[in-house]
């Protein structure tokens, strides 16, 4: 059983930092139903697309090095369990904030135009 959390912890982190990778560098550039960052907001124009998209991406891309640190230092103190649930919520937490500042900056863009 142990084995198994050591795999699916090294998994973890390393699919979200290639993930992360793989959105910032081809995040979709037409407005879709399927992939991409999609919000009312996001899918008013593709102008708002681009930038949702791009945007959300980079900051993904950053938080998620920030959060394989955590699930590092989780894992060498803690253990496979204690990392791996810390780090899910983490993840959460941050994917919470990357809307918010994505909806955000979406909004000043729309009111300066």
């Amino acid at each position: 059983m142990n084995i198994l959390l050591d795999i699916f912890n090294f998994l973890l982190l390393v699919s979200i930092v290639g993930i992360s990778y793989a959105f910032k560098r081809n995040y979709p550039k037409e407005i879709n139903d399927v992939v991409g960052y999609r919000t009312k907001r996001s899918m008013k124009s593709q102008a708002n697309w681009l930038e949702a998209n791009k945007y959300s991406s980079s900051l993904i891309f950053k938080i998620s090095w920030i959060a394989a640190g955590c699930q590092l230092v989780l894992y060498i103190s803690f253990g496979g369990q204690v990392s791996l649930f810390v780090t899910v919520g983490l993840w959460i937490l941050l994917l919470l904030w990357v809307i918010f500042k994505t909806e955000r900056r979406l909004k000043r863009l729309d009111s300066s135009d």
